[in-house]
């Protein structure tokens, strides 16, 4: 059975990561991150740091999506 999660980054700060995310993001296969430009690249690179820091293996992918 397929299933989405909507997994918090909390305050944005990945020490701060709760360990139920945690094991949320080892359970995801595809993330979906929504592209809003310039301004919120840097959420986008935080959530990729986060699941490179959290997540065991790489078998994970992103698809990035934009807003128009």
């Amino acid at each position: 059975m397929k299933r989405i999660l909507i997994i918090g980054i909390g305050a944005g700060n990945p020490d701060y990561v709760t360990i139920q995310a945690v094991n949320a993001l080892n359970e995801v296969d595809v993330f979906f991150v929504m592209e809003k430009g310039i301004v919120k690249e840097k959420l986008i690179a935080l959530r990729k740091e986060i699941c490179r820091r959290f997540i065991k293996g790489n078998d994970y992918r992103f698809a990035e999506l934009s807003q128009t």
